[in-house]
């Protein structure tokens, strides 16, 4: 998607390099690109985002994808090839942040890891975002929006007593969207007082339960 000139500049001057899929992931860096990131996304060769193929209502382009894709720029890489690793390698040593909503471990095992990209780049924020965080022992539970809208409790909270209902909106998605960026705004204040980057870990779970109070 084309930048658009009006966003804001509180992160002008930023690199965002983003590994980046369907809602979450999306919706934290469109909020970071919104004020003044310059975001890189990376999509898969062939289909790029699946999200791409969700509708073509946007003058034959998906909703989706234009709602959460705005003011960034995206090209295709194969990270399971060695090449594409050395290219997000080089991407990364002029990077202010990593993004990645993989499952647990799969980032390291394409040689993408925290461990490995802060060899790279000291100063380097590295975000990652699942459904139950990297640790734990959910960390290897496959999860996505809906399932975790019924284990955090949302659809309690909607439809009727004897028959609840899903939450309209990927609620979930959408709040740990919200927490990873402002997780990766805080990592880059600390950052102007140490030098130093850090891992971000945000777990689905944990955010929408946060909401519920």
């Amino acid at each position: 998607m084309k930048p658009n000139p009006s966003g804001g500049e509180a992160l002008s001057g930023t690199r965002i390099v983003s590994l980046e899929v369907v809602v979450a992931g999306p919706f934290c860096t469109s909020i970071l690109a919104d004020m003044g990131a310059e975001v890189i996304k990376i999509e898969r060769p062939g289909t790029g985002d699946i999200i791409r193929h969700w509708d073509t209502a946007v003058r034959g382009l998906s909703s989706g994808y234009v709602w959460l894709n705005r003011n960034k720029r995206s090209f295709t890489v194969d990270v399971k090839k060695e090449k594409g690793k050395e290219i997000i390698h080089r991407l990364v040593r002029d990077a202010d942040v990593f993004f990645e909503n993989f499952a647990p471990g799969v980032a390291a095992r394409l040689g993408l890891g925290y461990d490995a990209l802060r060899e790279l780049n000291a100063r380097l924020i590295y975000c990652s975002l699942s459904g139950y965080g990297q640790d734990g022992p959910y960390r290897d539970v496959k999860a996505y929006d809906l399932l975790i809208q019924g284990e955090g409790g949302i659809i309690a909270t909607t439809g009727y007593p004897d028959k609840p209902a899903k939450a309209s909106i990927p609620i979930v998605d959408i709040a740990a969207g919200m927490y990873a960026a402002l997780g990766i705004v805080l990592a880059l204040c600390q950052r102007q007082r140490t030098g130093r980057g850090q891992q971000v870990d945000i777990s689905m779970l944990e955010s929408i339960v946060s909401w519920l109070g």
